[in-house]
């Protein structure tokens, strides 16, 4: 009824089509965290800690295993999916360690993509990118192969550290992780990388492009 009214008042006006959020080119890196990879792993069950969706990161030019994080989204069965704190907390421990990428390419999840209506506005998560100058690439529904590295990953990190072992509690698990990342980038070959391992075929991949601390984060942080 309001409707019809504004309608014969005249003061309704056309809605504005939706666009699209502009989309970075994915073209492939000539260098060293010129794009990372990011995508979680759906949830496993790990004695003692609980259900463990694994966050993976993974750098597309020297394959080094940027980071492999444990969230935990529930007890006995899934009570919850990794949302934005989760994300903001994986993405400054990696930023910590490799500095900051190029970009970062993920899936048209709802954390990175307003996937439940029309919107053209970024996430939060989107937002706290392009602040930090990191362009987010949202790839195309239903194309996982155009993030094959960390899709990949995912089956490393699973037989490698969560297949048939137990921890302690969920520091153990996280202890494990991150000594099995030490491993796969010095240590294990990589048909990726001529067959060495990555941080051995690239060593200019150990050294950030752009150092991130979270103290400077406010200064590295442009709000225009």
């Amino acid at each position: 009824t309001l409707a019809h009214w504004r309608k014969e008042l005249h003061v309704t006006r056309s809605y504005q089509r939706h666009a699209e959020l502009p989309q970075p080119a994915a073209d492939a890196p000539q260098a060293a965290h010129a794009a990372w990879e990011m995508d979680a792993y759906g949830a496993v069950a790990v004695p003692q800690v609980g259900m463990i969706s694994l966050i993976n990161l993974n750098d597309c030019f020297s394959r080094v295993k940027v980071l492999s994080f444990p969230c935990w989204v529930g007890d006995q069965r899934v009570t919850r999916h990794p949302d934005t704190p989760d994300y903001l907390l994986v993405l400054r421990l990696a930023f910590l360690r490799w500095g900051l990428p190029g970009q970062l390419r993920v899936d048209r999840d709802s954390v990175f993509f307003d996937n439940t209506s029309k919107s053209p506005f970024p996430t939060r998560l989107h937002l706290f990118l392009l602040g930090l100058a990191v362009p987010l690439v949202i790839g195309p529904a239903h194309q996982p192969r155009k993030r094959a590295i960390t899709e990949r990953s995912h089956q490393t990190w699973d037989r490698q550290v969560l297949a048939d072992q137990q921890f302690a509690d969920w520091d153990a698990l996280w202890r494990a992780l991150e000594t099995r990342r030490n491993f796969l980038n010095y240590n294990l070959p990589c048909h990726g990388s001529d067959d060495l391992p990555p941080l051995l075929a690239h060593p200019q991949a150990a050294t950030p492009r752009r150092p991130y601390s979270p103290v400077q984060e406010p200064l590295l942080f442009d709000v225009e």
